[in-house]
Order: structure tokens, then sequence, then C-alpha cells
């Protein structure tokens, strides 16, 4: 035993493989994928984001803020719907059924019928 109530270790513990990394990339590739399916302004005139932003996120080079994300949700459902469903919130198949009850949905409050 040591001065300070430490003890030497004689086995070594196990290391885990670190698969957060791993579900970080997959996150950041879906993301980088999903914004290149709109034009940059498209996610300009959403987000507010300037079009240097959303180039470097098309290119992976950096990330969406919160604030952003949760604006591109909100002005475009499709694109929560398919986030919702690559996070396990939808099954598979339901994300473009989603995007499009939303739309619908928001058109009819526009119309304000009660």
């Amino acid at each position: 035993m040591r001065a300070n109530g430490l003890t030497d270790r004689s086995v070594s513990g196990h290391r885990r493989k670190n698969t957060s990394a791993d579900a970080k990339n997959n996150r950041g590739d879906w993301l980088s994928a999903k914004i290149s399916e709109y034009s940059v302004q498209e996610i300009v005139d959403a987000t507010g984001m300037t079009e240097k932003a959303v180039q470097n996120i098309r290119r992976r080079k950096s990330k969406m803020s919160y604030d952003n994300f949760c604006e591109l949700c909100e002005h475009r459902p499709e694109f929560a719907a398919a986030w919702a469903e690559h996070v396990g919130l939808l099954r598979p198949g339901e994300a473009e059924f989603a995007g499009a009850i939303t739309h619908a949905f928001n058109a009819w409050q526009r119309r304000g019928e009660p």
C-alpha cells in the first residue's frame, strides 16, 4: 500500500471498444448526405445559416448547431421525419408518411379552419 492509500494494480482492466466514435461518424455521414439532398439556398432559407456554413456541413468540415437543426426540422417536416427514422423513433419506411402528414396538417392549420 502506498502512503496515499492507493494500492498498486497488478491486473489491467479490459478496454472496451469505443463505439461512440463510430456512432458520431455515422450521424455526421447521415447529416451531410441529407443536407446534400436540398439546395444550399433551401437550407439557408430554413435555418438562416450562411452558404459557406451549409457547404461545410455537406463536406463534413463542421457540424450543425442545435438551434439550426431545430429550425430545419420545423421548416422541413420531411427532414425531421427522416431524422426520426434514422434515430429509431419511426420504423423504417414511415418517414415519408410522417412528413406528408405533417405537411398536410400544417397546411390545414395555416388556412385557420376549426
